[in-house]
């Protein structure tokens, strides 16, 4: 089955819609009286059951790619040293899945990032990520996937000892024990975060082998923060880091400045952080933010979280924040030493301090990419419908576009509107104290929305997860755990999806989605190919198609959906009512009664489809489409006539 088609579906943004009922919640609050049996709510769907997915033994950490069709995690072998790096990808043209392990050059592999592309994806069956080692030798690898055969080249490395005479061409030092975290991975290009305190830009063009390095520079942090840095990301070409000691703080990518900083422990105030306190915010471990950078969340080693709306804590305190003047001239626009003016990267690096909307990637396909981020903006609704702009609309001229779009987006919704800092909706803060089903769980995993945070708890000694919702306007938690060895597989793109492998194969688990309502998403903005082979792997029934599902197919001219439904139809069993048989009906009037019922069920369908063959007849470019429809109701009436 293929998993593209899923991030479409808006699984985590159903809630905001306003079209299905809240889930029931099993707790609220700081989690206390967790019930762990899943409710309605809840939905465990089994994707894929290929063998490539059931064995996950010595994986660790799986990543998948922004399509869903490949996924990459550190793989160590049982009883042996070293470890690697394991592929398992899919075919489309062959339709099975593919696996692949590739070894270290030294040491083993620490960590990796999945290359994303200011495009789209020209083939789900390549792709590419860059990996570090534990002895600091950058690699990048290169899978593709052909003929149901997996196949990974390294086309890029860069030692340690090469990074330090990029770093020493910059004019800058590293400490003697290097640390080492890669932050991105974007369109050939990547960020390094280099002993907490230096950040490195760095190119992997093609036809070289070795990496080459566009800028690096210190980072303007406080003294003896670069000590306690703990985590790091970067959103929308900023620079966010966690301090355990409770400060975030924002630097720009282009040279290294601060541009503002939150102070966690305002959440607390007047309260002295004791030893043993779960909610201690001066022992902070990970940062993850929304692709809006609406929300932060932090969480410490005793699975304690805090969400941060940054929007909010900024309007309260905006002396945290550093304002600088739109279209700034203070930026040189001479490129950096050592690239010519005519060259490429000096363009990319013009591009960044002008922020002008200038692609250098002229072709059908990058145009096509634009178009689409540019429908993903409105994803933070929540974000639209409350501020005017962005946080961070005034902090440099660069980010003055992706502002704009916020701003232009939501004038209508926010007209008249005026936010309380003093009300439930400008509340900048909220702590969760997470309870696993088990004490021993610890936090793996953490995907951040506008409006909800996933959570998930793995047990080391069992695999067993628990998995926890987190609403952010109702501040409401839904738990759900899952026995058994269970791996959890972060995601790669805005719509995360929670997904996880166990002994059944790659499954996910959705919130605030019922049976039906998952199908008919899958109907609409999938295939029926899809929604059949999801029921029968999860056994479930066929249900149905509803009529509206229908009309999607028929609008965006899917001739498997509007072919499903008549065959749905043709083995749709009608019971009797209550009371039937007690009222001296025969079997003759049963059937009847049930021919009766069947025909005014599928009039309205049959009326729909007269309507979609005369309105595409009467088209020239859509007559072909008007024949195939004709063909598909013409043989569906003549079996329902011969069966009457």
């Amino acid at each position: 089955m293929s998993l593209s088609v899923i991030p479409r579906v808006g699984l985590r943004r159903q809630w905001r819609r306003g079209g299905s009922p809240r889930p029931e919640v099993n707790s609220r609050g700081l989690g206390l009286g967790v019930t762990m049996e899943p409710g309605p709510s809840v939905l465990e769907v089994l994707l894929d059951a290929a063998p490539e997915w059931r064995d996950a033994e010595g994986l660790s950490r799986p990543k998948a790619t922004g399509s869903y069709e490949a996924l990459c995690g550190l793989w160590r072998p049982a009883e042996a040293e070293g470890g690697g790096l394991c592929f398992t990808g899919r075919c489309r043209d062959a339709g099975r899945f593919c696996r692949r392990t590739v070894a270290a050059p030294a040491g083993e592999f620490t960590d990796f990032v999945w290359e994303t592309t200011e495009h789209l994806q020209t083939s789900s069956n390549s792709g590419r990520l860059l990996a570090v080692s534990n002895h600091n030798d950058l690699g990048i690898y290169e899978f593709h996937v052909q003929d149901g055969i997996c196949d990974v080249t390294n086309t890029h490395s860069c030692s340690e000892e090469a990074l330090r005479k990029l770093v020493e061409n910059k004019n800058l030092s590293l400490s003697s024990s290097l640390t080492m975290k890669i932050l991105s991975f974007k369109s050939s290009t990547s960020f390094i975060l280099l002993d907490n305190c230096t950040l490195l830009h760095l190119s992997w063009l093609e036809g070289a082998s070795e990496a080459d390095i566009l800028d690096g520079f210190k980072l303007l942090l406080p003294l003896e923060a670069a000590e306690r840095i703990a985590d790091g990301q970067i959103c929308q070409e900023m620079l966010f880091l966690l301090d355990s000691a409770g400060w975030i703080y924002i630097c720009d990518t282009v040279d290294g400045k601060q541009l503002g900083k939150v102070n966690l422990a305002l959440c607390r105030p007047g309260v002295f952080e004791e030893a043993g306190d779960p909610c201690d915010l001066t022992c902070l471990s990970r940062l993850e933010l929304s692709p809006d950078l609406d929300v932060a969340v932090a969480v410490n080693p005793f699975n304690c979280a805090i969400c941060v709306s940054l929007n909010n804590f900024f309007r309260e305190h905006p002396d945290h924040l550093q304002r600088t003047s739109e279209g700034s001239n203070d930026e040189s626009l001479r490129a950096p030493a050592g690239i010519d003016e005519d060259d490429l990267a000096s363009s990319v690096y013009s591009d960044k301090v002008l922020n002008l909307p200038f692609q250098t990637d002229r072709s059908w396909t990058a145009r096509l990419g634009a178009f689409y981020n540019k429908t993903k903006v409105p994803l933070a609704e929540k974000f639209l419908t409350r501020f005017s702009t962005p946080w961070y609309h005034n902090l440099s001229s660069r980010n003055s576009n992706v502002a704009s779009c916020y701003t232009s987006s939501c004038k209508s919704n926010t007209s008249g509107q005026k936010g309380d800092v003093n009300s439930q909706e400008s509340k900048w803060h909220r702590i969760l104290q997470l309870q696993g089903f088990k004490e021993s769980m610890s936090i793996e995993t953490v995907s951040v929305s506008g409006f909800s945070v996933l959570f998930t708890l793995v047990a080391p000694d069992s695999g067993a997860l628990t998995i926890a919702f987190w609403d952010l306007e109702t501040e409401e938690v839904t738990y759900h755990h899952i026995d058994g060895h269970s791996l959890p597989v972060e995601g790669g793109g805005e719509d995360e999806l929670c997904l996880f492998l166990t002994d059944a194969g790659l499954s996910m688990v959705v919130f605030g989605f019922s049976q039906e309502d998952l199908l008919n998403r899958l109907m609409i903005y999938g295939k029926a190919g899809i929604v059949d082979s999801l029921c029968h792997r999860n056994n479930w029934n066929r249900c149905s198609i509803p009529i509206h599902a229908l009309e999607a197919g028929l609008e965006n001219r899917q001739l498997d959906t509007v072919d499903f439904f008549p065959e749905e139809q043709r083995n749709l069993l009608f019971y009797a009512p209550a009371g039937f048989f007690k009222a001296g009906n025969s079997g003759a009037a049963l059937t009847s009664w049930a021919q009766l019922k069947n025909v005014e069920e599928i009039k309205p369908a049959l009326d729909l489809l007269c309507s979609a063959i005369k309105e595409h007849d009467s088209e020239t470019q859509s007559r072909q489409f008007s024949e195939q429809l004709l063909t598909l109701t013409m043989t569906f009436s003549t079996n329902k006539c011969r069966n009457f």
